[in-house]
């Protein structure tokens, strides 16, 4: 059975570049009648509605409903997630954590239903997933080793909890990356937590981890747009200028200098940046006229330039000459796709499981387009070793790895085409 027996009434997707860009509106959705594993539980902290507070004298009618959402569709290193236009969560594939939201095993399908509502963006990281609602609330579940669901503590959890430390701000974006994850307010202040491994949370220290957010520190812009890659974290200033802080040593901070920095650090060479991306050790970024650079590690040819040889410096991807503008960037793994305004999806890179979208699998140096998707793509996203895009009438497609059900396709190992999203029957 198709995802659209089990989609129903979702709306437009936001476009995703770390994934995260603009976000534009469409119907779709997950059909009620179908059972996921495990059913809606209480949250370990319960999540505050935002709905209008209701005069004594009409106590027994129904709060305000809060508003659709733009659907969204994120890819961690073998599990997805995805954000229906009613503010639910449902996520499915590799689930060793408990980062879908089950109680931990091997991999979750049928998709696993969180105990989440209001929520307004997800972010899934390496091995654990985060979300953000209504109210600005910060909730995330999985892998905690390092500290990163930003609980104060280091033990694991399948049920989300509330990143309490920042209960008195009102988060806007956040990000989810190998071990760390970071958050923005309205004003442009970041915080980021887990492993500080060569200063990658920003804030002027590399002490091992922080279990609760640590601001970001130094002289730097506000931020409009952030992304957290496997070692390091770049984030976009409001003035269009890009920022890099973390691991250098393959040029992820955008420096010559090939080193790690504590403290932001700002990326030579590109302006007017509204949105990067990373991945494992490589980032690029989205411009207001829609073209894109790239930097970092290009081990799998990630940087789409022809080449393996790292870049230090912003380098164009010199296999989207002629087909710009973009509107829609996602990094993950060591891959790289991006959809054109004219709807064109390209993606380059690693393609051992044909995450990259070609037949044979073997890295793909220079962008190459993927076909089979029917509908205007509205959100995109690459994880580890596989991609999915979700279009504005629900069409779920994904392609790449399949050995822990990331795709949610059944009797699929792995395919360099997209493949539309399955359910069991569940007769």
């Amino acid at each position: 059975m198709k995802l659209l027996s089990i989609l129903c009434c979702l709306g437009l997707l936001s476009a995703c570049v770390p994934a995260n860009a603009a976000a534009l509106a469409v119907p779709s959705a997950l059909n009620p009648t179908i059972t996921t594993s495990p059913t809606r539980q209480k949250s370990a902290t319960p999540i505050q509605a935002s709905a209008t507070p209701l005069p004594a004298a009409t106590a027994t009618s129904q709060p305000t409903p809060l508003p659709p959402v733009a659907p969204q569709i994120s890819a961690g290193e073998a599990h997805t997630c995805l954000l229906q236009a009613d503010g639910g969560v449902r996520c499915w594939g590799w689930n060793a954590f408990g980062q879908t939201g089950s109680k931990p095993s091997q991999s979750t399908w049928p998709p696993a239903e969180l105990p989440l509502e209001g929520i307004t963006q997800i972010s899934a990281g390496a091995y654990h997933s985060c979300a953000l609602d209504f109210a600005g609330k910060v909730y995330c579940w999985g892998r905690n080793n390092q500290g990163q669901l930003g609980s104060g503590s280091q033990s694991d959890s399948y049920i989300p909890v509330q990143v309490t430390a920042l209960s008195a701000e009102k988060i806007t974006s956040i990000t989810s990356g190998s071990f760390h994850t970071c958050a923005l307010n309205a004003a442009g202040q970041t915080w980021c937590w887990g492993s500080n491994m060569d200063g990658k949370l920003g804030a002027g220290s590399t002490s091992d981890m922080e279990s609760q957010p640590a601001a970001v520190a130094g002289e730097h812009p506000a931020f409009i747009n952030i992304t957290a890659g496997g070692t390091f974290t770049c984030a976009a200033g409001a003035d269009g200028s890009a920022w890099c802080w973390g691991d250098g040593s393959s040029g992820e901070t955008g420096s010559k200098a090939k080193e790690s920095s504590p403290l932001p650090v700002q990326v030579s060479g590109v302006a007017d940046v509204t949105s990067l991306s990373a991945g494992w050790e490589h980032v690029c970024v989205l411009t207001a006229a829609g073209n894109t650079a790239c930097w970092g590690k290009n081990y799998a040819g990630e940087l789409g330039n022809s080449s393996r040889l790292p870049r230090y410096l912003p380098a164009p991807v010199t296999g989207l000459s002629g087909k710009q503008p973009l509107r829609l960037l996602s990094a993950g793994g060591q891959t790289t796709c991006a959809v054109t305004t004219q709807n064109q999806l390209f993606c380059w890179g690693r393609n051992d499981a044909g995450q990259a979208g070609a037949a044979a699998r073997v890295d793909q140096l220079l962008p190459i387009q993927i076909t089979g998707i029917s509908g205007d793509i509205q959100s995109l996203t690459v994880g580890g070793s596989h991609a999915c895009a979700l279009t504005g009438s629900g069409q779920l497609y994904c392609w790449g790895a399949n050995d822990l059900n990331q795709l949610g396709a059944a009797a699929v190992v792995d395919s360099s085409t997209p493949v539309r999203l399955e359910t069991p029957d569940g007769d």
